[in-house]
């Protein structure tokens, strides 16, 4: 299956974790079957429009942040990312980010 399947799909089992929800919980709500929500959480099963919102209605979340993982990156790829965006910002972001920075790391 597709990366974004598999990423999808680790989104959602973080989610239903958060929730203490079981995968059988999970997929009353949503109208399913514990065996799919097991196979959805692997990335091994695709999912439609219409489970996508039933899903994040069980989760209690809307629909975008079922997609939202970028923050599940490897590490190194986060450090990146953040430099990049470091390199891009204005001198008031940059400011504005250091405070930010040394509010969060001391």
């Amino acid at each position: 299956m597709s990366t974004e399947l598999k990423k999808l799909g680790k989104r959602i089992r973080t989610l239903r974790k958060a929730k203490n929800m079981t995968q059988e919980q999970l997929a009353t709500v949503a109208d399913s079957g514990a065996k799919y929500i097991s196979e959805l959480e692997r990335g091994e099963a695709n999912v439609t429009i219409a489970l996508v919102g039933k899903l994040a209605e069980g989760l209690g979340v809307s629909a975008r942040e079922l997609f939202d993982n970028e923050h599940e990156a490897d590490s190194q790829d986060l450090r990146t990312e953040i430099s990049r965006m470091l390199n891009e910002a204005d001198d008031d972001k940059v400011k504005i980010l250091y405070r930010v920075t040394k509010a969060i790391l001391g």
